[in-house]
């Protein structure tokens, strides 16, 4: 506070805040459930800057199925099917999603963003997306699944995945 105490410095605002760091600010479990839930609920359209081709293929591919509608992050990751390209975009966003200067995530929510789509990919298409190796792959999977914050759904699919690379195992 300066002397008088009626306000706060603007360089303790900004370090209290993580304004112009790479700090991140400490989440709470409850806060990073309800994040990634809202990111999961998040339109994908509007978050990848999909181009005119792009969405219309995203039309066509959820309409194979009144039942899998293909709108959101979470339509994306229980799909039957989701298309691969779809996939590597999400991937690809969640790599700079801590890093964007219009809406950044917290760190932990695009990794987890990231795992879940990989895991997606492995699950349903039987399909590596990435060049980590199986061994990293694992790793990344086991903590997001050990995470409290991620929901029921989202672990499974993730135990699912690991199982795939190398059979079930005590996680």
């Amino acid at each position: 506070m300066s002397k008088n105490g009626d306000h706060f410095e603007s360089s303790r605002l900004a370090i209290l805040f993580g304004v112009g760091t790479q700090r991140e600010i400490g989440w709470l479990e409850d806060d990073l459930r309800d994040l990634l839930q809202h990111q999961l609920e998040m339109p994908l359209a509007k978050e990848l800057y999909l181009e005119a081709s792009q969405l219309r293929a995203l039309e066509l591919a959820g309409s194979d199925s009144v039942q899998q509608p293909l709108r959101t992050f979470g339509d994306l990751l229980t799909h039957d099917a989701p298309p691969v390209w779809l996939l590597e975009s999400v991937k690809e966003f969640a790599k700079t999603a801590d890093s964007r200067h219009d809406h950044p995530l917290p760190e932990k929510i695009a990794t987890a963003l990231y795992y879940l789509t990989i895991a997606s990919a492995l699950v349903r298409l039987k399909r590596q997306i990435t060049s980590i190796s199986e061994d990293g792959i694992f790793e990344g999977l086991t903590w997001l699944i050990r995470q409290t914050w991620v929901g029921a759904r989202e672990k499974r699919l993730a135990t699912q995945a690991t199982e795939g690379l190398i059979g079930p195992k005590s996680l």
